[in-house]
Protein backbone atom coordinates (compact mmCIF):
# COMPACT_ATOMS: atom_id res chain seq x y z
CA UNK A 1 0.00 0.00 0.00
CA UNK A 2 2.96 2.36 0.94
CA UNK A 3 4.39 1.29 -2.48
CA UNK A 4 1.04 2.37 -4.34
CA UNK A 5 0.64 5.36 -2.52
CA UNK A 6 4.40 6.32 -2.85
CA UNK A 7 3.99 5.29 -6.82
CA UNK A 8 0.41 7.68 -7.26
CA UNK A 9 2.35 10.43 -5.73
CA UNK A 10 5.19 10.54 -7.92
CA UNK A 11 3.35 10.53 -11.10
CA UNK A 12 1.58 13.42 -9.54
CA UNK A 13 4.59 15.03 -9.15
CA UNK A 14 6.05 14.14 -12.81
CA UNK A 15 2.29 15.58 -14.37
CA UNK A 16 2.98 18.38 -12.27
CA UNK A 17 6.33 19.21 -13.76
CA UNK A 18 5.54 18.15 -17.08
CA UNK A 19 2.04 20.60 -16.59
CA UNK A 20 4.61 23.39 -15.10
CA UNK A 21 7.12 23.11 -18.27
CA UNK A 22 4.02 22.64 -21.15
CA UNK A 23 3.16 26.05 -19.41
CA UNK A 24 6.71 27.56 -19.33
CA UNK A 25 6.94 26.85 -22.88
CA UNK A 26 3.77 28.13 -23.98
CA UNK A 27 4.58 31.11 -22.43
CA UNK A 28 7.80 31.59 -23.75
CA UNK A 29 6.43 31.02 -27.40
CA UNK A 30 4.32 33.68 -26.66
CA UNK A 31 6.81 36.15 -25.36
CA UNK A 32 8.88 35.33 -28.51
CA UNK A 33 5.70 35.72 -30.90
CA UNK A 34 5.17 38.96 -29.32
CA UNK A 35 9.27 40.16 -29.63
CA UNK A 36 8.69 39.42 -32.86
CA UNK A 37 5.73 41.06 -33.53
CA UNK A 38 6.99 44.40 -31.77
CA UNK A 39 9.69 44.30 -33.98
CA UNK A 40 7.72 44.24 -36.94
CA UNK A 41 5.37 47.13 -35.86
CA UNK A 42 8.13 48.99 -34.58
CA UNK A 43 9.78 49.20 -38.26
CA UNK A 44 6.43 49.57 -39.93
CA UNK A 45 4.82 52.58 -38.23
CA UNK A 46 8.80 53.64 -38.99
CA UNK A 47 8.06 53.08 -42.60
CA UNK A 48 4.67 54.75 -42.52
CA UNK A 49 6.04 58.00 -41.17
CA UNK A 50 8.51 57.55 -44.49
CA UNK A 51 5.86 57.03 -46.78
CA UNK A 52 4.54 60.52 -46.32
CA UNK A 53 8.21 62.31 -46.86
CA UNK A 54 10.03 60.42 -49.40
CA UNK A 55 9.94 60.73 -53.12
CA UNK A 56 10.91 57.16 -54.00
CA UNK A 57 7.11 56.06 -53.11
CA UNK A 58 7.08 53.14 -55.25
CA UNK A 59 10.11 51.19 -53.63
CA UNK A 60 8.79 51.80 -50.14
CA UNK A 61 5.49 51.26 -50.62
CA UNK A 62 6.38 47.95 -51.71
CA UNK A 63 8.67 47.21 -48.74
CA UNK A 64 5.58 48.39 -46.59
CA UNK A 65 3.65 46.02 -48.04
CA UNK A 66 6.17 43.02 -47.68
CA UNK A 67 6.72 44.04 -44.09
CA UNK A 68 2.57 44.06 -43.91
CA UNK A 69 2.16 40.64 -45.17
CA UNK A 70 5.20 39.77 -42.50
CA UNK A 71 2.64 41.55 -39.43
CA UNK A 72 0.03 39.48 -40.32
CA UNK A 73 1.99 36.13 -40.33
CA UNK A 74 3.56 37.05 -36.94
CA UNK A 75 0.17 38.15 -35.77
CA UNK A 76 -1.19 34.77 -36.52
CA UNK A 77 1.84 33.07 -34.58
CA UNK A 78 0.85 35.75 -31.64
CA UNK A 79 -2.37 35.03 -31.56
CA UNK A 80 -2.47 31.44 -31.58
CA UNK A 81 -0.17 30.97 -29.38
CA UNK A 82 -2.01 33.37 -26.95
CA UNK A 83 -5.06 31.97 -27.24
CA UNK A 84 -3.23 28.20 -26.24
CA UNK A 85 -1.77 30.15 -23.07
CA UNK A 86 -5.55 31.92 -22.42
CA UNK A 87 -6.75 28.36 -22.04
CA UNK A 88 -4.88 27.35 -19.40
CA UNK A 89 -6.71 27.95 -15.87
CA UNK A 90 -5.27 31.31 -14.37
CA UNK A 91 -4.21 29.95 -11.24
CA UNK A 92 -1.67 27.35 -13.28
CA UNK A 93 -0.25 30.34 -15.29
CA UNK A 94 3.35 30.93 -13.94
CA UNK A 95 3.50 34.71 -11.93
CA UNK A 96 5.83 35.70 -14.50
CA UNK A 97 3.75 34.48 -17.83
CA UNK A 98 0.56 37.01 -16.12
CA UNK A 99 3.00 39.63 -15.45
CA UNK A 100 4.06 39.53 -19.00
CA UNK A 101 0.73 39.26 -20.44
CA UNK A 102 -0.46 41.96 -18.48
CA UNK A 103 1.86 44.62 -19.18
CA UNK A 104 4.11 43.95 -22.45
CA UNK A 105 1.40 42.11 -24.34
CA UNK A 106 -1.17 43.94 -23.54
CA UNK A 107 1.02 46.61 -25.09
CA UNK A 108 0.75 44.66 -27.97
CA UNK A 109 -2.26 43.91 -28.27
CA UNK A 110 -2.97 47.53 -28.17
CA UNK A 111 -0.87 48.26 -31.36
CA UNK A 112 -2.71 45.22 -32.98
CA UNK A 113 -5.90 47.13 -32.59
CA UNK A 114 -4.32 50.43 -34.05
CA UNK A 115 -2.86 48.14 -36.89
CA UNK A 116 -6.16 46.65 -37.41
CA UNK A 117 -7.84 49.87 -37.84
CA UNK A 118 -5.48 51.41 -40.24
CA UNK A 119 -5.69 48.23 -41.91
CA UNK A 120 -9.41 47.06 -41.52
CA UNK A 121 -8.05 43.40 -42.43
CA UNK A 122 -5.84 42.18 -39.49
CA UNK A 123 -9.72 40.47 -38.52
CA UNK A 124 -9.93 38.55 -41.86
CA UNK A 125 -5.75 36.84 -41.89
CA UNK A 126 -5.73 34.28 -44.23
CA UNK A 127 -8.05 36.45 -46.35
CA UNK A 128 -5.49 39.46 -45.66
CA UNK A 129 -2.65 37.65 -46.77
CA UNK A 130 -4.39 36.78 -50.21
CA UNK A 131 -5.20 40.36 -50.39
CA UNK A 132 -2.04 41.57 -49.47
CA UNK A 133 0.01 39.12 -51.86
CA UNK A 134 -2.31 40.79 -54.87
CA UNK A 135 -1.96 43.94 -53.67
CA UNK A 136 2.12 43.05 -53.84
CA UNK A 137 1.82 41.81 -57.25
CA UNK A 138 -0.11 45.36 -58.48
CA UNK A 139 2.49 47.31 -56.92
CA UNK A 140 5.28 45.18 -58.74
CA UNK A 141 3.42 45.68 -62.12
CA UNK A 142 3.25 49.94 -60.88
CA UNK A 143 6.60 49.95 -60.36
CA UNK A 144 7.43 48.48 -63.71
CA UNK A 145 5.06 50.73 -65.36
CA UNK A 146 6.02 53.94 -63.69
CA UNK A 147 9.73 52.62 -64.28
CA UNK A 148 8.75 52.27 -67.99
CA UNK A 149 6.88 55.25 -68.69
CA UNK A 150 10.09 57.62 -67.62
CA UNK A 151 12.22 55.53 -69.97
CA UNK A 152 9.46 55.61 -72.66
CA UNK A 153 7.15 58.47 -72.18
CA UNK A 154 6.08 59.75 -75.19
CA UNK A 155 7.46 57.59 -77.55
CA UNK A 156 3.76 55.37 -78.96
CA UNK A 157 2.10 59.24 -78.15
CA UNK A 158 0.63 59.72 -81.75
CA UNK A 159 2.20 63.15 -82.93
CA UNK A 160 -0.73 64.38 -84.34
CA UNK A 161 -2.89 64.33 -81.38
CA UNK A 162 0.28 64.96 -78.26
CA UNK A 163 -0.60 68.44 -78.52
CA UNK A 164 -4.09 68.73 -79.63
CA UNK A 165 -7.04 69.94 -78.15
CA UNK A 166 -10.94 70.14 -78.67
CA UNK A 167 -13.12 67.73 -80.06
CA UNK A 168 -12.16 64.98 -82.69
CA UNK A 169 -13.53 61.48 -84.25
CA UNK A 170 -11.18 59.13 -84.91
CA UNK A 171 -11.01 55.44 -86.10
CA UNK A 172 -8.95 53.21 -84.02
CA UNK A 173 -8.86 49.78 -85.03
CA UNK A 174 -11.77 50.28 -87.38
CA UNK A 175 -13.75 51.51 -84.62
CA UNK A 176 -15.17 54.83 -84.33
CA UNK A 177 -14.29 56.77 -81.35
CA UNK A 178 -15.02 60.98 -80.35
CA UNK A 179 -12.58 62.21 -77.77
CA UNK A 180 -12.37 65.39 -76.01
CA UNK A 181 -9.26 66.69 -75.05
CA UNK A 182 -8.57 69.96 -73.17
CA UNK A 183 -6.03 71.45 -70.78
CA UNK A 184 -7.26 73.08 -67.45
CA UNK A 185 -4.85 75.93 -67.95
CA UNK A 186 -7.83 76.81 -70.41
CA UNK A 187 -10.34 74.90 -69.36
CA UNK A 188 -12.48 73.87 -66.04
CA UNK A 189 -13.12 70.81 -65.03
CA UNK A 190 -16.44 70.28 -62.97
CA UNK A 191 -19.23 67.81 -61.54
CA UNK A 192 -22.72 67.89 -61.55
CA UNK A 193 -25.33 66.19 -59.99
CA UNK A 194 -28.52 68.26 -58.92
CA UNK A 195 -29.36 71.76 -58.91
CA UNK A 196 -30.57 74.49 -57.04
CA UNK A 197 -33.96 72.70 -56.55
CA UNK A 198 -31.92 69.75 -55.33
CA UNK A 199 -33.13 67.58 -58.37
CA UNK A 200 -30.83 65.43 -60.20
CA UNK A 201 -30.03 67.19 -63.71
CA UNK A 202 -30.76 63.83 -65.04
CA UNK A 203 -29.72 65.02 -68.71
CA UNK A 204 -27.63 66.56 -71.21
CA UNK A 205 -29.59 69.50 -71.89
CA UNK A 206 -30.61 70.33 -68.70
CA UNK A 207 -27.57 70.50 -67.82
CA UNK A 208 -26.92 72.76 -70.94
CA UNK A 209 -29.49 75.18 -70.28
CA UNK A 210 -28.22 75.60 -66.58
CA UNK A 211 -24.80 76.43 -67.68
CA UNK A 212 -25.98 78.74 -70.54
CA UNK A 213 -27.94 80.75 -68.46
CA UNK A 214 -24.76 81.40 -66.26
CA UNK A 215 -23.08 82.89 -68.92
CA UNK A 216 -20.57 79.88 -69.22
CA UNK A 217 -19.47 78.43 -72.86
CA UNK A 218 -19.74 74.94 -72.71
CA UNK A 219 -17.31 72.40 -74.47
CA UNK A 220 -18.15 69.35 -73.34
CA UNK A 221 -20.53 66.91 -71.44
CA UNK A 222 -20.87 63.60 -70.29
CA UNK A 223 -22.14 61.53 -67.99
CA UNK A 224 -19.67 61.25 -64.77
CA UNK A 225 -19.33 57.68 -63.29
CA UNK A 226 -21.79 54.50 -62.80
CA UNK A 227 -25.28 55.47 -60.52
CA UNK A 228 -28.19 53.30 -58.40
CA UNK A 229 -31.58 53.03 -59.60
CA UNK A 230 -32.15 56.20 -57.74
CA UNK A 231 -29.95 58.31 -60.15
CA UNK A 232 -27.04 58.50 -56.83
CA UNK A 233 -23.45 58.16 -57.54
CA UNK A 234 -22.16 54.66 -57.15
CA UNK A 235 -19.44 55.14 -54.66
CA UNK A 236 -17.55 58.32 -53.91
CA UNK A 237 -19.23 61.63 -55.04
CA UNK A 238 -17.74 64.86 -54.00
CA UNK A 239 -18.64 68.36 -55.32
CA UNK A 240 -17.42 72.09 -53.88
CA UNK A 241 -15.43 70.13 -51.26
CA UNK A 242 -18.59 68.36 -49.83
CA UNK A 243 -18.82 64.27 -49.56
CA UNK A 244 -21.93 63.85 -50.60
CA UNK A 245 -21.60 60.37 -50.92
CA UNK A 246 -18.55 57.90 -49.70
CA UNK A 247 -15.96 56.19 -51.01
CA UNK A 248 -16.87 52.31 -51.69
CA UNK A 249 -13.79 49.95 -50.54
CA UNK A 250 -15.54 47.19 -50.88
CA UNK A 251 -14.66 44.26 -52.90
CA UNK A 252 -16.95 42.41 -54.14
CA UNK A 253 -16.65 39.54 -56.82
CA UNK A 254 -18.66 39.01 -59.93
CA UNK A 255 -20.19 42.14 -59.32
CA UNK A 256 -20.19 43.92 -62.73
CA UNK A 257 -17.62 46.87 -64.18
CA UNK A 258 -17.79 49.05 -61.05
CA UNK A 259 -16.32 46.36 -58.60
CA UNK A 260 -13.67 44.66 -61.19
CA UNK A 261 -10.62 45.42 -59.69
CA UNK A 262 -8.79 48.34 -59.62
CA UNK A 263 -11.25 50.56 -59.62
CA UNK A 264 -10.40 54.02 -59.24
CA UNK A 265 -11.44 57.89 -58.58
CA UNK A 266 -11.47 60.43 -61.26
CA UNK A 267 -10.94 64.25 -59.15
CA UNK A 268 -10.41 67.63 -59.81
CA UNK A 269 -7.66 69.72 -57.20
CA UNK A 270 -8.70 72.68 -55.87
CA UNK A 271 -5.93 74.20 -58.43
CA UNK A 272 -8.16 73.05 -61.13
CA UNK A 273 -5.88 70.26 -62.14
CA UNK A 274 -6.84 66.60 -62.61
CA UNK A 275 -5.99 63.27 -61.80
CA UNK A 276 -6.77 59.36 -61.37
CA UNK A 277 -5.63 57.27 -58.93
CA UNK A 278 -7.09 53.20 -57.88
CA UNK A 279 -9.58 53.49 -55.32
CA UNK A 280 -6.74 52.36 -52.77
CA UNK A 281 -4.24 54.86 -53.76
CA UNK A 282 -7.27 57.63 -53.26
CA UNK A 283 -8.10 55.98 -49.95
CA UNK A 284 -4.98 56.47 -48.56
CA UNK A 285 -4.52 60.22 -49.66
CA UNK A 286 -8.12 60.73 -48.83
CA UNK A 287 -7.64 58.94 -45.53
CA UNK A 288 -4.04 59.77 -43.92
CA UNK A 289 -3.40 62.48 -46.14
CA UNK A 290 -6.38 64.57 -45.85
CA UNK A 291 -6.59 66.05 -49.62
CA UNK A 292 -9.43 67.98 -49.47
CA UNK A 293 -10.40 67.37 -53.56
CA UNK A 294 -13.03 70.08 -55.54
CA UNK A 295 -14.99 67.51 -57.24
CA UNK A 296 -14.41 63.73 -57.42
CA UNK A 297 -16.16 60.74 -58.99
CA UNK A 298 -15.63 56.88 -58.57
CA UNK A 299 -15.87 54.44 -60.71
CA UNK A 300 -14.51 50.92 -62.61
CA UNK A 301 -12.40 49.46 -63.38
CA UNK A 302 -9.33 51.06 -63.91
CA UNK A 303 -8.11 50.73 -67.97
CA UNK A 304 -5.17 51.71 -67.63
CA UNK A 305 -2.71 51.94 -64.23
CA UNK A 306 1.14 52.87 -63.92
CA UNK A 307 1.36 52.39 -67.79
CA UNK A 308 -0.13 48.90 -68.08
CA UNK A 309 -3.21 47.79 -69.49
CA UNK A 310 -5.70 46.22 -66.41
CA UNK A 311 -4.52 42.46 -66.05
CA UNK A 312 -8.34 41.37 -66.38
CA UNK A 313 -8.89 42.63 -70.13
CA UNK A 314 -8.70 40.01 -72.75
CA UNK A 315 -6.82 40.66 -75.80
CA UNK A 316 -9.51 40.23 -78.82
CA UNK A 317 -12.30 39.47 -76.56
CA UNK A 318 -15.94 39.66 -77.91
CA UNK A 319 -17.51 41.01 -74.98
CA UNK A 320 -17.99 44.58 -77.13
CA UNK A 321 -20.24 47.50 -75.87
CA UNK A 322 -20.13 51.24 -76.09
CA UNK A 323 -18.11 52.67 -73.68
CA UNK A 324 -16.66 55.83 -72.28
CA UNK A 325 -13.80 56.93 -70.11
CA UNK A 326 -11.60 59.65 -69.44
CA UNK A 327 -7.43 59.47 -69.08
CA UNK A 328 -4.81 61.81 -68.04
CA UNK A 329 -2.33 61.75 -71.48
CA UNK A 330 1.48 61.77 -71.10
CA UNK A 331 1.02 65.66 -71.92
CA UNK A 332 -1.01 65.99 -68.74
CA UNK A 333 -4.15 66.70 -70.48
CA UNK A 334 -7.34 65.33 -70.00
CA UNK A 335 -8.75 62.80 -72.37
CA UNK A 336 -12.69 62.15 -72.53
CA UNK A 337 -13.72 59.29 -75.11
CA UNK A 338 -16.76 57.05 -76.04
CA UNK A 339 -17.18 54.84 -78.42
CA UNK A 340 -19.69 55.14 -81.72
CA UNK A 341 -19.50 51.78 -82.06
CA UNK A 342 -18.54 48.22 -80.25
CA UNK A 343 -15.52 47.78 -78.54
CA UNK A 344 -13.65 45.69 -75.89
CA UNK A 345 -12.34 46.94 -73.10
CA UNK A 346 -8.63 45.43 -74.05
CA UNK A 347 -8.90 47.79 -77.31
CA UNK A 348 -10.64 50.79 -75.40
CA UNK A 349 -7.99 50.99 -73.15
CA UNK A 350 -5.12 50.12 -75.79
CA UNK A 351 -6.45 53.49 -77.49
CA UNK A 352 -5.99 55.81 -74.26
CA UNK A 353 -2.09 53.83 -73.37
CA UNK A 354 -0.71 54.21 -76.87
CA UNK A 355 -2.34 57.14 -78.65
CA UNK A 356 -2.17 59.53 -75.57
CA UNK A 357 0.41 57.40 -73.71
CA UNK A 358 -1.95 57.96 -70.40
CA UNK A 359 -0.50 56.55 -67.57
CA UNK A 360 -3.95 55.96 -66.07
CA UNK A 361 -7.33 55.78 -67.33
CA UNK A 362 -10.53 54.80 -65.65
CA UNK A 363 -13.84 53.60 -67.39
CA UNK A 364 -17.04 55.86 -66.95
CA UNK A 365 -19.85 53.73 -68.15
CA UNK A 366 -21.23 51.41 -70.84
CA UNK A 367 -24.30 51.36 -73.19
CA UNK A 368 -25.91 54.44 -71.55
CA UNK A 369 -22.98 56.87 -72.10
CA UNK A 370 -23.44 60.09 -73.83
CA UNK A 371 -21.75 62.97 -74.58
CA UNK A 372 -21.95 66.61 -75.83
CA UNK A 373 -19.68 68.18 -77.82
CA UNK A 374 -19.70 71.79 -78.93
CA UNK A 375 -18.03 71.41 -82.26
CA UNK A 376 -20.08 68.36 -84.06
CA UNK A 377 -22.43 66.38 -81.35
CA UNK A 378 -24.64 69.32 -80.12
CA UNK A 379 -27.64 67.77 -80.35
CA UNK A 380 -26.68 65.24 -78.07
CA UNK A 381 -28.91 66.27 -75.20
CA UNK A 382 -30.11 63.25 -73.61
CA UNK A 383 -29.51 60.72 -71.14
CA UNK A 384 -30.70 59.61 -67.88
CA UNK A 385 -27.92 59.90 -65.67
CA UNK A 386 -26.71 60.91 -61.92
CA UNK A 387 -23.52 62.59 -61.81
CA UNK A 388 -22.47 64.76 -65.09
CA UNK A 389 -18.53 65.97 -65.85
CA UNK A 390 -18.89 69.48 -68.05
CA UNK A 391 -15.95 70.99 -69.14
CA UNK A 392 -16.19 74.60 -70.33
CA UNK A 393 -14.01 77.70 -71.47
CA UNK A 394 -12.12 79.96 -68.66
CA UNK A 395 -13.78 83.46 -69.36
CA UNK A 396 -10.73 85.85 -70.37
CA UNK A 397 -10.26 88.58 -67.65
CA UNK A 398 -10.85 92.22 -69.39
Amino acid sequence: MKLFKLSIGVTILVLCISLYSVHTIQAQTVNTSSDNLQEELDSFFIDIDKLESTESKYDLLFEVRQKKVKIITNSLLFIDSLENLVKIPANDKPASTRNKLSERDTNNLQLLCKYDSATNNLNKYGAAIEEEQRILNELSDIKQGYQNSKVKKGKKVSKSLATFQGSKTVNFKGIKLNLFTCSTDSNTVKLHWKNTSGKNFENLGNLLGYLNANKTEVLMLTNGGMYNPNAEPQGLYIEKKKILRPLDTTKPKNSGNFYMQPNGVFYVESGGKCKIDSTDRFAYLLYKKGIKPEYATQSGPMLVRGGKINSNFTKNSTNRKLRSGVGIAASGKVVFVISEGDINFYDFALFFKEVFGCNNALFLDGVVSKMYLKDFKSNEKGGDFGPIISVTKIAKTK
